[in-house]
């Protein structure tokens, strides 16, 4: 559960006196006070509804296709907004940083002012500097063309050349990065079978990722909200329509294309042969895609629910505007969960990790630790990060452990020098399915323990509070042991997230709360330490981990 601001616990607290004595309420006040404590930054930043908002995109058509009813979508709630184009049809990031380049060289040249205001077409064309001057623009908007918007290899040095360009005509505006979609499944993109729209969405995100943190920006997440939709009943779409005679289409006539966010097919006359054409646009987005396009950014740049807009153009119903809305309110939340998220580990080499080399190695991205029968260990060996001691902090780390495998994330550690690479301290426990063959499951992943410390901290599936004595004393259950083990994937990829503030851990696994310890011990808690992972005495094992992000709070 999350609210939307830290403000709705205060009802709860007054009853607070009355409800203490129930272990279920008193683990529910504490999490969501955890949870929720930065949502207030988040919801203070955004706009009032007579506020004004100036905008200018730098795109192509995928940029007029998310803005299209962008401004009446604003006018509805009351937000007067300014939309500013810089779009040329199918202009990639190269083409417009090549425009840029010939107009600082010759202001007067023409080939660097291609860029038109197309409702007003007596208007003299205009360069990219001069439509950066020309306002006092809020946010720009930067993307790139969308069939390149997968190789990352395109975007440089371009888009260094167009933010270099922003940040120095247009220094008060914000920079976001306008994220492309995928095509249809149809689309001829796609035929040669070495692409298909789930990995064009995966590349391209990855790609327009990977731009957003090299500069510092933030995106608009339009490709999630696509996907996301795509993945609605209503928006579900089997491609080709089989009941559809392609090769000989009758006249004027259609397949079923229900839930399609993108033109499809569609009958052109052919304006020299005057033929009607039977022709497929996979790319573009309908209606259905052009007001998700809005909604995103929307509520990116205002800061304001989308779930809270009621217009809608003509063609859709209330139900599939809802749906889209909801698609679009979930890609913007999920963004807003990961933003101040920074990678500890490169996935290329372990700088800035100290470790023993016979026991990790880096492959495919993955940091890999791994006992074999010819080295044993005879104790535990940790991977420690050199980068800090944090104190309060989120970490989000996916794992993938050999049934074998026992493991853990260490944190608020200290280094011991009694052993080489030893840590003692806080832990979130992992272990393989057959890892100890007095147990039948996964017993203690999801769990808290403290390394060469007070041992079990909490078990998965129980909320401990450790008393000033270092007593500890359950307090709450969060479910079942057995049942809550039913979250974590056997023998594949699981993300652990931890949220660590004060002197309460919450351990968390694929999204389920595990266990939560309350330390109120001030001899034994630890306020800050080093972050570490471990690989474990016992038999061949092998713990694998990716994606390690770090947020200090």
């Amino acid at each position: 559960m999350i609210l939307a601001n830290f403000v709705l616990l205060q009802p709860l607290a007054l009853f607070y006196t009355t409800i203490m004595h129930n272990s279920f309420f008193r683990v529910l006040l504490v999490f969501l006070a955890l949870v929720t404590f930065h949502l207030n930054e988040i919801e203070g930043q955004s706009t009032s509804a007579e506020s004004e908002i100036k905008v200018l995109t730098i795109g192509n058509s995928f940029a007029d296709n998310s803005t299209q009813f962008l401004v009446e979508l604003a006018a509805s709630q009351g937000v007067n907004l300014k939309l500013g184009k810089a779009n040329i049809g199918g202009s990639s990031m190269a083409r417009h940083a090549g425009h840029l380049l010939v107009s600082q060289k010759d202001p007067q040249d023409s080939e660097g002012r291609p860029y038109r205001d197309r409702s007003n077409p007596d208007e003299a064309p205009y360069s990219l500097i001069e439509a950066l001057k020309s306002d006092d623009w809020d946010f720009v908007t930067i993307q790139q063309l969308s069939r390149e918007s997968f190789k990352p290899e395109t975007y440089e040095p371009f888009a260094s050349q167009l933010v270099n360009a922003i940040r120095e005509h247009a220094p008060q505006a914000e920079i976001l990065v306008h994220q492309t979609w995928a095509y249809r499944t149809d689309s001829p993109f796609f035929e040669a079978g070495s692409l298909s729209q789930q990995s064009m969405y995966e590349r391209l995100t990855a790609a327009y990722d990977e731009l957003a943190e090299r500069y510092g920006l933030r995106v608009i997440p339009v490709g999630d909200a696509f996907q996301i939709a795509r993945g609605m009943p209503r928006f579900y779409q089997i491609t080709p329509d089989p009941h559809f005679d392609y090769e000989n289409p009758p006249a004027g006539e259609l397949p079923n294309q229900k839930g399609s966010l993108v033109a499809g097919w569609y009958w052109r006359k052919n304006i020299d042969t005057e033929i009607h054409e039977f022709r497929l646009d996979a790319n573009h987005a309908n209606v259905f895609g052009k007001y998700l396009g809005a909604c995103a950014f929307y509520e990116v740049l205002t800061g304001l629910s989308s779930r809270e807009l009621t217009w809608y153009p003509e063609g859709l119903s209330d139900r599939e505007a809802e749906d889209l809305r909801h698609a679009v309110h979930k890609a913007v939340a999920t963004r807003q969960a990961e933003e101040g998220f920074v990678s500890i580990f490169n996935g290329k080499n372990f700088d800035g990790w100290e470790y023993d080399p016979r026991y990790w190695r880096v492959e495919d991205g993955v940091m890999v630790g791994e006992v074999t029968a010819e080295l044993i260990l005879k104790r535990n060996s940790f991977m420690i990060w050199r980068g800090g001691t944090p104190a309060d902090f989120e970490l989000k780390v996916e794992y993938r452990v050999s049934r074998e495998g026992n493991s853990g994330l260490s944190y608020r550690n200290v280094q011991l020098e009694d052993a080489p690479y030893s840590l003692s301290g806080y832990q979130a426990d992992i272990d393989g399915r057959d890892h100890d063959s007095r147990l039948p499951r996964q017993r203690y992943v999801g769990q808290a323990w403290e390394e060469r410390g007070r041992r079990f901290l909490a078990r998965r599936g129980q909320v401990v509070q450790m008393d000033e004595s270092g007593q500890s004393v359950i307090v709450g259950s969060l479910g079942d042991i057995n049942q809550l083990e039913t979250y974590v994937k056997d023998n594949d990829w699981n993300e652990y997230h931890l949220i660590i503030r004060g002197n309460v851990l919450i351990h968390m696994i694929n999204r389920q709360l595990m266990s939560m310890v309350i330390d109120n011990d001030p001899v034994n808690r630890r306020m800050e330490g080093l972050i570490g992972v471990q690989v474990h005495t016992g038999p061949p094992q092998k713990i694998e981990y990716r994606n390690f992000r770090l947020k200090e709070l």
